[in-house]
């Protein structure tokens, strides 16, 4: 209970921290990538969702949106597709219910990639910046608010 209050208050620090800075600053060195990882892992293993960890740490270490919503996307593909592995092998998925979720889901996935699509042409790179920190501040307050609740 309280590890998952404290990852809430350290997004929502990240968050609003990612905000404030007028310009994004310096890069982050890509020596901080293997220790990220690591947090991000373990962070995934206890919560179930490292993508807070790796989205702080990419929204400081690539400058341009469209590398930065690429790289994104990829390690995020990548490690949905290690959970799906992963789940299939343990027959997680079996449960008939699943199956029927995911095809009624799919239409709204592909209206939400068309509408993403068409808002990142439009914003700018400052504009896509804010709307990650806003996006981690929101993931604080939902993360600080679940667990307080429970």
């Amino acid at each position: 209970h309280w590890l998952l209050v404290a990852l809430g208050v350290v997004v929502l620090g990240f968050g609003l921290n990612g905000l404030r800075r007028d310009v994004p600053g310096r890069p982050v060195s890509g020596k901080l990538a293997f220790p990220v990882g690591v947090v991000g892992g373990v962070v995934g293993g206890l919560f179930g969702t490292e993508g807070p960890v790796y989205v702080t740490y990419l929204a400081r270490r690539i400058p341009g949106k469209f590398e930065l919503r690429a790289t994104i996307a990829t390690l995020f593909i990548l490690s949905g597709a290690a959970r799906i592995v992963g789940y299939t092998v343990e027959g997680l998925f079996l449960q008939h219910h699943l199956v029927a979720w995911a095809v009624a889901l799919y239409p709204c996935m592909l209206f939400g990639m068309f509408v993403g699509n068409r808002l990142h042409r439009s914003l700018s790179v400052r504009q896509v910046r804010t709307g990650v920190q806003v996006r981690l501040i929101m993931s604080g307050i939902s993360t600080l608010w679940h667990s307080l609740l429970a």
